[in-house]
């Protein structure tokens, strides 16, 4: 996932930490009951990391100056 997000965001920086002992160790989605509630499409990793990036992007310039 770094590599993805440093191929959209090129001055990426990762500060690696030791695992604290209440860290969530493994995750496993499973989007099945999703997608019998609501009908979604899933995005791939990739274009999800861009399309998130470039949402933020545009949220902090329109909102820069407001404090």
């Amino acid at each position: 996932i770094v590599e993805i997000i440093r191929r959209t965001i090129k001055d990426f920086k990762v500060e690696r930490k030791e695992s604290r002992n209440f860290d969530v160790s493994k995750i496993v989605l499973n989007t099945d009951k999703l997608k019998s509630m609501i009908d979604f499409k899933l995005t791939d990793i990739e274009s999800g990391i861009k399309n998130t990036y470039s949402w933020l992007k545009k949220s902090s310039e329109k909102t820069e100056g407001i404090k």
